[in-house]
């Protein structure tokens, strides 16, 4: 009798600890787990990918565009190696080229460095954060250099909450020709006093 009031307890305990499990899980589907209030962002993203650890899509908002890819799952070295492919890789698309048509003045393809990617990071107990401000073209792709092909200034923030294994690939896109809310958030973004703070209060981890 004891047995078997000894396997009911245990089978109990880990049922518990599976829905408990699930119940995380469900808890932090999509974006759920990282605060975003304050971007008002529109209901029905484009959802690109959306698997067990695996979450991309493209957000609606009266600032311009929130695009965020979540990967769970990961340990700190795995996100923070995921963090520095993924800055490494947009730094790389500035970096000088050969020129396809060589000149007289010259044979290289540089960028201005006021359009190259400005990276920083951050740490809290709960978070780790790289911070990277570049620019975009109307398709929303990086590695433009030309001032009448940027139509987005593009704030990254690639996230790891600790407390959920899980990391955050979050990029704003305001527009260069900027309405109110993106004038608001904008204003916040480039304080002279702490732009990456105003950042980090943007989006971070719940």
């Amino acid at each position: 009798m004891k047995k078997t009031l000894y396997g009911s307890g245990i089978f109990i305990i880990l049922l518990a600890c599976i829905l408990l499990v699930l119940w995380i899980i469900k808890q932090c589907d999509g974006i759920s787990c990282i605060s975003t209030d304050q971007l008002l962002l529109r209901p029905h993203p484009t959802v690109y990918e959306h698997t067990k650890n695996t979450y991309r899509a493209l957000y609606m908002s009266d600032f311009g565009f929130f695009r965020v890819e979540k990967q769970t799952g990961l340990s700190q070295m795995e996100a923070d190696t995921l963090s520095k492919t993924t800055t490494m890789q947009l730094e790389g698309l500035f970096n000088v080229a050969r020129s396809p048509y060589p000149g007289p003045l010259s044979d290289k393809i540089t960028c201005d460095p006021l359009y190259q990617p400005n990276v920083s990071t951050y740490n809290t107990p709960l978070t780790t954060m790289t911070i990277i401000k570049s620019y975009v073209n109307d398709q929303l792709q990086y590695g433009t250099c030309i001032e009448n092909q940027i139509a987005y200034v593009a704030h990254i923030a690639l996230i790891f909450c600790k407390n959920r294994s899980s990391w955050y690939k979050a990029e704003l896109f305001i527009p260069k020709t900027k309405n109110e809310d993106a004038i608001y958030i904008t204003n916040q973004l480039d304080s002279l006093n702490s732009p990456h703070t105003t950042l980090i209060k943007l989006i971070h981890c719940r």
